[in-house]
């Protein structure tokens, strides 16, 4: 039996963290051992096709888990994108959680952090996935701003996450089951910018399970030809087997994937892994169960990059969606009519399971239900033994079988049946405010207060009831009748504290009337609280709508232009009249060499100044690219270097480290500037559309960190803009020209469709990109870096065509990236100066920020 000791290397128990899609999948886990789930509501849910919770029924679980003994915990997923006229919804959905005292808030956007921690107090932070925090320094970042814990991107080895856990502070959360996201979480901008419908809030079309065509050769499939194939479509996480090293690294919580799966799967995901944790099943059980979970839903099983940032068994390249558990190969089909396909089964099997057969032609399994089958000598039978040679009638519509086909159990009724789990009477458990009672009974009136607890105290309410009240024969009975009367409150939202009955003269108040009362009462302390809570949404959500830090916008202030790239010889074809008006180049830091790098800023400085460039730090700085990065940073600073772009919030932790920084001290006002820089008074730091400014409040959450100008995402839309640069003006910059990294993924396409075993720095750097259409004719190049697969599309985003529409919207800085695609000097140069000149470049594709379908 393998056993798992239950305690991390970091102290305290491992926490199971277990997905609730909707509330009977909640159930599920909680029944089968999970010590805390994550679910969403009916907004801002990365997950918004889920069932999710309203707020009654977040109500309920959140009360039943908690009392449960050991005390469970439940977290609620706010982790999409916030535009600022959602702040107001925001606001209350961060209300209802924290009245249903939930245990903390998964979040993505920096702005819901900042609002509740400013209003919510009672909530933790969980830094979401969506994050894209990989390295220790993000980490402490998340920490000093205030977070318990990070959900760190899957795509991290063992060592790294160790590493994070021993040096940030703060707890480490892991994925160790479920799907995968080809992309880096909250990075993936595909479905946004071709298909107008962003995952970062909410509404991915997952592109990355789509099929697509290349016309390279690919290998092992009879040479050069035209096929579709699936490139990005990963494999599902699985780690039973990593359990114990990553309880030895010091992981606080292990993460079941799965928001959109059923209660059937979280049963049998969540059995599983507490298993493993609490040593409870042998090899032979845990294969059962593993086989189930692949019957219910999976698809082929990877350990991603856990063992080795080098693996490469990650993607399905061939077939796409639930395969099942392999019980089999084709023997024979049988001809009919009706046909039969034949196979030994490695598997019980009975009738009404589903079965499954590879065609990798086809991109997709083949399925259908068992009807009639027979084994042996039983012709007509319900079920067969594993071991057992099966013949199963086929539908007449059944496509070529080929010999050695695996075959798949793709739904089980046994393991339908082996999940059982309880689900408490509807309103038996439910979160409530606690009330005291206060009466006081005179002959001519009752006086009664009602006193609810905590922040609600203002809410309370006092009434007078008037009446000839008669002498009591039994005053305890009285007492006792009141006290039983204001105690019914199963079907309020309140729950009675204490209750005081005075009755100095001995009266008697009939049962009937108090019941009429109570009513009366708790709705009257009801609809005052709903009211309350409205007002209270509405002051939080005015903060956020008023002036900010920096003052009101210039609105008749010019257009001014930036330019960045990731290699200066992008730039060495420009001339005098090129940089002329040019507020900044910003020059990516990460993809040159050191010395040609410092070679070429020094040329650029000779042509712009040195206080219009602006160094920026990679999205992506994972542990092996560290000392690089580290190295250029503290060489760049000693030359004096001051102007710097983050693109990442590990940026800030980088820059504070090379110089010496210790931490979030107390802001430092900047004259002229409206803000705080929290590190070091002579660096000036923006933050990169990757950081996703969306709301106000996102902003002041980065001005915490002393990010002094803000670049708006490409995913943003034309109204949301507007209402950043009307107190922003000329701090936020829009993008109007751009690559977009579509995906950023360490999913090499090349092993994915070719089987390409060159591996890290064996990588060619800068070789043709791979051009690749989608089934739905969207066309795209993926750019190598080392291994890193960068998606681009194969036009790039441009709205310089409509510079006067983003002006009107007070946007009054603009740029134009020139990075991942390999442009020429010449090519560069001719693009910029249609930019400048107000023109779409022909046949390039507009994403939100002229449609507003954020």
């Amino acid at each position: 039996m393998n056993t798992v000791k239950n305690h991390s290397a970091s102290g305290g128990r491992i926490e199971l963290l277990a997905p609730a899609g909707g509330v009977d999948a909640g159930y599920a886990a909680l029944h089968f051992g999970a010590d805390a789930i994550y679910l969403g509501l009916k907004r801002f849910s990365a997950r918004a096709e889920a069932v999710n919770l309203s707020a009654e029924e977040l109500s309920e679980i959140v009360a039943y888990a908690h009392s449960l003994t050991p005390r469970r915990r439940v977290f609620v997923t706010i982790n999409t994108l916030v535009l600022n006229h959602e702040l107001r919804d925001l606001v209350e959905v961060l209300d209802a959680a924290a009245s249903c005292d939930v245990d903390a808030l998964i979040v993505q956007d920096l702005g819901v952090a900042r609002i509740a921690q400013d209003h919510f107090p009672n909530l933790s932070l969980h830094g979401s996935t969506q994050m894209a925090i990989h390295n220790v320094q993000g980490a402490k970042v998340l920490r000093e701003l205030g977070f318990r814990r990070v959900t760190l991107a899957r795509e991290l080895t063992i060592e790294e996450i160790a590493e994070i856990v021993s040096g940030s502070g703060i707890q480490v959360e892991v994925f160790i089951h479920g799907a995968l996201c080809y992309s880096y979480s909250g990075l993936c901008l595909f479905s946004s910018q071709l298909r107008q419908r962003s995952g970062n809030r909410g509404r991915c079309t997952y592109p990355c399970r789509d099929a697509f065509r290349s016309e390279s050769d690919f290998e092992g499939k009879g040479g050069t030809r035209e096929r579709y194939a699936f490139p990005f479509s990963m494999k599902d996480l699985a780690l039973p087997e990593h359990i114990e090293s990553l309880r030895d690294a010091g992981v606080a919580s292990l993460k079941i994937e799965g928001r959109m799966k059923s209660p059937l799967y979280v049963a049998a995901t969540t059995k599983l892994y507490r298993g493993i944790l609490d040593g409870k099943f042998g090899n032979a059980e845990r294969v059962e169960i593993e086989d189930d979970i692949r019957t219910i839903f999976s698809r082929p099983w990877t350990k991603l990059y856990v063992s080795s940032r080098l693996d490469r068994d990650v993607v399905d390249s061939e077939t796409v969606g639930h395969r099942g558990t392999r019980i089999g190969l084709v023997e024979a089909v049988i001809e009919g009519p009706p046909d039969k396909l034949r196979f030994k089964t490695s598997r019980a099997i009975e009738k009404h399971d589903g079965i499954q057969i590879d065609l990798p032609e086809q991109g997709k399994p083949y399925g259908f239900a068992v009807d009639r089958f027979g084994y042996g000598s039983v012709s007509s039978a319900t079920e067969a033994p594993a071991g057992s040679v099966v013949e199963i009638r086929l539908p007449a519509d059944h496509p070529e079988l080929p010999v050695g086909a695996a075959v798949y159990c793709s739904s089980s009724q046994v393991a339908k049946q082996r999940y059982k789990y309880d689900r408490p009477k509807p309103g038996e458990f439910k979160v409530r405010n606690v009330v005291d009672i206060c009466a006081t009974l005179e002959k001519e009136k009752l006086t009664i207060i009602i006193s609810p607890r905590g922040d609600l105290a203002l809410c309370g309410v006092t009434k007078e009831f008037k009446g000839d009240f008669e002498q009591s024969r039994d005053p305890k009975a009285t007492e006792e009748a009141f006290r039983s009367a204001f105690s019914k409150l199963g079907d309020t939202n309140l729950e009675l504290g204490t209750a005081e009955f005075r009755n100095p003269y001995g009266l008697f108040v009939p049962v009937s009337r108090l019941n009429t009362w109570r009513r009366e009462m708790c709705k009257e302390l009801e609809d005052g609280i709903e009211v309350a809570k409205r007002r209270h949404a509405d002051r939080i959500a005015e903060k956020y709508q008023g002036p900010t830090p920096f003052g009101a916008a210039k609105r008749d202030a010019g257009l001014t232009w930036s330019v960045k790239t990731d290699r200066l010889s992008h730039l060495s074809g420009f001339l005098a009249d090129d940089w002329a008006g040019i507020a900044e180049a910003v020059v990516d830091i990460g993809s040159e060499a050191a010395e040609s790098l410092l070679a070429g800023l020094e040329e650029l400085e000779s042509s712009v100044g040195r206080d219009r460039i602006r160094l920026a730090l990679p999205i992506i700085t994972r542990r092996w690219e560290t000392l690089d990065v580290q190295a250029k940073i503290k060489r760049l600073l000693g030359d004096g270097w001051t102007n710097w772009e983050a693109g990442n919030l590990s940026a800030w932790e980088f820059l504070k480290n090379i110089i010496g920084g210790k931490g979030l001290p107390p802001s430092t006002s900047h004259e002229g500037d409206g803000g705080t820089q929290s590190f070091a008074s002579d660096l000036h730091v923006t933050a990169d559309w990757s950081l996703n400014v969306f709301n106000r409040a996102a902003i002041l959450e980065l001005r915490q960190l002393g990010a002094r100008r803000f670049v708006l995402s490409p995913e943003d839309g034309i109204e949301n803009m507007t209402v950043l640069a009307e107190r922003l003006g000329e701090k936020v910059t829009a993008v109007v020209y751009q690559d977009t990294p579509l995906f950023i993924s360490e999913s090499c396409h090349k092993a994915n469709l070719k089987g390409c075993k060159r591996k890290g720095d064996d990588c060619a750097q800068r070789e043709e990109p791979m051009r690749l259409v989608s089934s739905g004719g969207d066309e795209v190049l993926i750019v190598n870096r080392g291994c890193r697969a960068i998606t681009i599309g194969a036009k790039p985003f441009c709205v310089a065509g409509h510079i006067k529409k983003l002006m009107a919207a007070g946007i009054t800085s603009v740029r134009a990236d020139f990075v991942w695609r390999s442009y020429s000097a010449q090519e560069v140069v001719e693009i910029w100066r249609l930019l400048r000149c107000g023109a779409e470049i022909r046949g390039t594709h507009k994403a939100n920020v002229l449609r507003g379908l954020m």
